[in-house]
């Protein structure tokens, strides 16, 4: 394939003839934490950074992997974060793609060990920072890290990791700043998607307990058990799993074959029907109970507990074993007690009779023992328009959020490699105005398309 006017082939792919391909080590100072003795942690002091603090993006200070150190000698003063500095966590699962920039927040902090840290000595922290979080440096260090039961990156592989310069700082910081905008968008818009989450678990609390009634309703409520509102109330059994069921799951859709429900997919009134596993229809249809063939109520009781949904039956499907299916006398219910477990209330009814362990588990016994409280059905209905509505738009700003997400994954391929140029590279811009000056209509379609 042509390359491109002014581009080049190099190790890491195309990129414009005038950048340069350079080993991080070039031009960072790249400095790994010191061992800090936990006998002498602090309830006090400056924060210790460890690999534990460093998210995907962000930095965590919780409580419970906050440590401190009082004491700042001459020989730890190196140590010391500054803010804009890039940490990468050099050791666990998510090696390589545990990275912060610092903020205001998180210094003073020391650098602990088993952390790097990374300064720029003559490159944009920013844009470093963009290719850090890349997918590029994912896979740089997938491919070093060693394969041992905790993985680990070394300094040298860091200081290794190739990137493509733009010629000047003005360009560097031309493409950093349009992907930290859209970082800005991001997070925006996960800090309003956790506020309507609030907002909606607030409002879960008052109307689904009674606390607060919506105008122009009054009257007593019912208090009914999970059990009594059921026609049944089931999960699989062991022996059915491991005789008949099992034996028959595959991998791969067909028609013969319907979703197989694990925990992981369902929440609210979502359902997905791609699942990693589908049964025979002729298999799931030797167990009615736990064949899901109409409007009814699951819940995760193995696993990730306490996670309630309903089925709406747009399609026919079969539950996994660590999932219980109710189905109601009154389907027109369901949403109403959804919601009721979902609230605070809820939630502290489901796991009053969980004990503690490594493995948790709720017991059908105790769920349908819950009571629920139960307003008219036109309360119901209204009450519950209000919640779906609530869910409606915090769906469609997690919509809005994956489409941002995807956005920047796009933008980073483009402008981390130069295949989109936010700045014209000088030694074509004599060249270019000649060319526009001949024929400027045709010229400016070539540069804007």
């Amino acid at each position: 394939m042509e390359l491109k006017k002014g581009y080049k082939k190099t190790d890491i792919g195309v990129i414009p003839e005038d950048w340069k391909l350079s080993r991080m080590g070039e031009f960072v100072d790249l400095l790994t934490g010191f061992p800090f003795s936990s006998i002498n942690y602090s309830d006090t002091g400056i924060k210790l950074l460890r690999c534990a603090n460093i998210k995907r993006g962000n930095t965590d200070w919780s409580h419970d992997i906050t440590n401190f150190w009082n004491e700042i000698t001459p020989e730890l003063t190196k140590y010391l974060l500054k803010e804009k500095d890039v940490v990468i966590a050099m050791d666990g699962s998510l090696v390589g793609k545990s990275f912060a920039q610092l903020s205001k927040d998180d210094v003073p902090s020391l650098l602990l060990q088993r952390v790097a840290r990374v300064r720029s000595k003559s490159v944009d922290i920013n844009f470093i920072k963009e290719f850090v979080c890349s997918t590029y440096f994912t896979e740089h260090c997938d491919k070093v890290k060693t394969s041992s039961a905790i993985p680990h990156i070394s300094p040298k592989d860091i200081n290794d990791f190739k990137i493509p310069l733009p010629p000047t700082l003005k360009e560097q910081k031309a493409i950093a700043t349009v992907l930290t905008d859209t970082d800005e968008l991001i997070n925006n818009l996960k800090t309003l998607i956790a506020k309507k989450k609030a907002v909606k678990q607030g409002t879960l609390q008052e109307l689904l307990t009674g606390k607060k009634r919506l105008e122009g309703f009054k009257g007593e409520w019912q208090n009914l058990t999970i059990n009594s509102m059921c026609k049944t109330f089931t999960k699989q059994t062991g022996f059915d799993y491991s005789n008949h069921i099992k034996p028959t799951l595959v991998n791969r859709k067909t028609k013969e074959v319907i979703p197989f429900i694990q925990n992981k997919d369902f929440e609210g009134h979502k359902i997905n029907f791609d699942t990693d596993y589908y049964v025979p229809s002729s298999v799931a249809e030797r167990f009615p109970m736990i064949l899901l063939d109409e409007k009814c109520f699951l819940i995760s009781i193995s696993g990730s507990i306490g996670k309630v949904g309903v089925f709406c039956n747009t399609k026919t499907a079969f539950i996994g074993g660590a999932v219980a299916v109710g189905k109601f006398f009154k389907p027109s219910q369901l949403d109403w007690v959804m919601f009721y477990l979902l609230s605070k209330s809820g939630q502290n009814e489901l796991f009053r009779n969980v004990k503690a362990g490594s493995h948790q588990n709720l017991i059908l016994d105790d769920i349908r023992k819950i009571k629920v409280p139960i307003p008219s059905t036109k309360e119901q209905k209204a009450v519950v328009k209000i919640l779906n509505d609530m869910d409606a738009e915090i769906q469609a700003l997690k919509a809005q959020l994956q489409k941002t997400q995807s956005l920047k994954q796009g933008m980073m391929q483009d402008l981390l490699t130069g295949k989109t140029r936010l700045i014209k590279p000088q030694k074509y811009e004599v060249e270019d105005t000649l060319a526009m000056a001949a024929e400027p209509n045709e010229a400016y379609t070539r540069e804007n398309k």
